[in-house]
């Protein structure tokens, strides 16, 4: 009987039910009468061979498959990276055994162990995306950005600082994770915290703080959540402060009571991993009641103001007013100039003027409106 096996693949022979051997591309015959032929077609376009038969085929009878075939065996502690002619075709990290044709393609290996360089190098890492081979199961990318540091932890121990560029993490059976913090200077508000004051005003406050994180490391390992740290001890450090204060204390002393927070919070951490630049109080926010006894008291004290500016014009306009009366006193010629002054001020506001000739003349223009009057 005659049997082909195509160019771009290979026969697995079988002979009873039991492997004898691997054909290669082209025409085959055998005789049938006293045996069963069976003929297995496998691809071998691609370097690896990705049929369940394999397995069973090489282990049947090593030494004859290794021809044509080599298997590799991979382990959970190492990466093993396969190259056929010189370009990635396949990794892997876990106990199983592959196999790939021989005959038709140059297979070398790379086993790399993760626990030596936890980092896969840039030339696998491109290596890997221009193949087909999904990556996703193997290694994890990470990127620092511009201005930012990252803090790489293995099994929760400290391994290294990573600085702002992209990188590649094999995934193994050990545990990683990466913690990207901020190296600029950064600000933190406080809303809405409730204080009682010496004099026992319940209020509110708005504060911001600024600071800026020196040693990144040492922070992270000294304190556990600094971030939630530094924002517990700024909001005691002005509770502290504002609660040894009188409202009217706080109220008028805004500037050096800054200076003095910032004083009491730097004494909280080494200056070495953490610097803070400023602290300021915002804004006090007063309850309902207060703030309109507060109103109350500051329209009282504009009213009062208001009041004695008032005053103090109109002293000034009598003590005028005397000044002017001492001057026309003693000058009769000023005075008739006053008088005219006013004379005219009066006019101005008339709309007309009758002049009479004596009280006869009086008489008879008022004898000739009556008459007017009387014909309308």
């Amino acid at each position: 009987m005659k049997y082909s096996v195509p160019f771009d693949s290979r026969g697995l022979h079988f002979v009873n039910g039991i492997f004898k051997d691997i054909l290669g591309p082209g025409k085959h015959s055998y005789s049938t009468w006293f045996a069963e032929h069976q003929i297995t077609l496998v691809q071998a376009r691609m370097p690896r061979i990705d049929t369940s038969d394999i397995d069973l085929v090489y282990k049947s009878n090593p030494d004859l498959v290794s021809q044509t075939v080599r298997c590799i065996k991979g382990s959970s502690n190492t990466i093993t990276a396969v190259y056929a002619d010189g370009n990635l075709k396949d990794i892997f990290s876990n106990d199983e055994s592959r196999y790939y044709w021989c005959d038709t393609f140059t297979i070398t290996i790379e086993e790399i162990d993760p626990a030596k360089d936890i980092f896969v190098a840039q030339k696998l890492v491109k290596a890997i995306k221009k193949s087909s081979l999904g990556y996703y199961d193997i290694m994890s990318e990470i990127t620092i950005p511009a201005k930012h540091t990252g803090l790489l932890f293995v099994d929760n121990e400290f391994h290294s600082k990573l600085e702002e560029g992209s990188y590649a993490i094999w995934k193994t059976t050990q545990e990683f994770s990466v913690f990207v913090e901020d190296k600029r200077p950064q600000e933190l508000e406080i809303i809405g915290q409730e204080f009682i004051t010496k004099d026992k005003v319940t209020m509110r406050f708005n504060g911001v703080c600024e600071f800026q994180v020196i040693n990144h490391q040492e922070l992270f390992e000294s304190v556990s959540n600094y971030s939630a740290a530094i924002r517990r001890e700024v909001q005691l450090v002005f509770r502290n402060q504002l609660e040894a204060l009188t409202l009217d204390q706080i109220l008028d002393d805004k500037t050096n009571l800054d200076k003095d927070l910032i004083k009491q919070l730097q004494s909280k951490f080494d200056d070495k991993l953490v610097v803070f630049k400023s602290i300021k109080l915002k804004d006090i926010i007063l309850p309902g009641e207060m703030r309109e006894l507060f109103n109350k008291v500051v329209q009282a004290d504009k009213e009062a103001q208001a009041n004695l500016i008032k005053r103090r014009e109109e002293t000034a306009a009598t003590r005028s007013l005397l000044n002017t009366a001492r001057l026309m006193e003693n000058n009769p010629t000023l005075l008739r100039l006053k008088e005219l002054e006013t004379l005219e001020n009066i006019i101005q506001k008339v709309n007309s003027i009758n002049v009479t000739d004596g009280v006869g003349g009086l008489i008879d223009l008022i004898r000739i409106n009556k008459d007017e009057n009387s014909s309308k």
